[in-house]
């Protein structure tokens, strides 16, 4: 649980830097993506302690890995946001198997969003926050029981 939540912690600060940086000049840094790989990874050989769990880390980190490259190939999200998926994929590979539910929640907050702004609206600070807090609520929904 203690490691858990230092990942966590320096995936905050990293990302809490990627925003403001992302913020200001429009781009993230890939000096951060090269921190925070060798980071998971070094993470990693600590936390894998079974040829079963090293091929379930590997089969989870590939499949994320993928599909960063896919949607940021298909013109779906930008590269900063396809970096993300793939480190997050290194530092929590816990498990595939509540991703159905993930990718649900927040294909919704996507879609509230869109439909928040297709309809002419402002932009509303509740909706930020609804739109930020589903994701958040999702990585949680996934990563907190793998760690306990």
């Amino acid at each position: 649980m203690i490691v858990f939540a230092v990942k966590l912690i320096f995936v905050m600060m990293c990302f809490l830097g990627a925003s403001i940086s992302d913020l200001k000049t429009h781009e993230v840094p890939n000096e951060l993506w090269a921190l925070m790989i060798p980071v998971g990874l070094m993470f990693l050989v600590f936390e894998v302690d079974t040829v079963a769990t090293c091929l379930r880390y590997g089969l989870n980190i590939s499949i994320f890995i993928g599909l960063g490259i896919l949607l940021f190939y298909l013109g779906l999200m930008g590269g900063a946001d396809a970096k993300a998926i793939m480190t997050l994929a290194i530092l929590f590979p816990y498990t595939v198997l509540r991703v159905p539910f993930v990718m649900i929640l927040v294909l919704f907050a996507g879609l509230l969003m869109m439909a928040w702004y297709g309809f002419g609206r402002n932009p509303h600070p509740f909706m930020h926050a609804l739109t930020t807090a589903i994701p958040i609520v999702a990585f949680l929904y996934v990563a907190l029981p793998a760690a306990l």
